[in-house]
């Protein structure tokens, strides 16, 4: 990126503030940076239903026994 300032949020996408070219590429950007914690924050729900979803199972086997 040779010297340029990245915006927060567009380094994972590869965009720099001088390299946005687009109407798309510049939406892209600025989703990227106000979606990122909200993101982080669907990964992490969906990570603790899954493991309620197994305690769920892990009770109706013993149950069942």
């Amino acid at each position: 990126m040779q010297g340029r300032q990245v915006a927060r949020g567009g380094a994972q996408r590869g965009f720099a503030l001088g390299q946005v070219r687009s109407v798309g590429d510049a939406l892209r950007l600025a989703e990227n940076v106000l979606l990122a914690g909200g993101q982080r924050q669907a990964r992490r729900n969906a990570w603790a239903s899954v493991c309620e979803n197994r305690r769920y199972a892990a009770d109706r086997e013993h149950g069942a026994a």
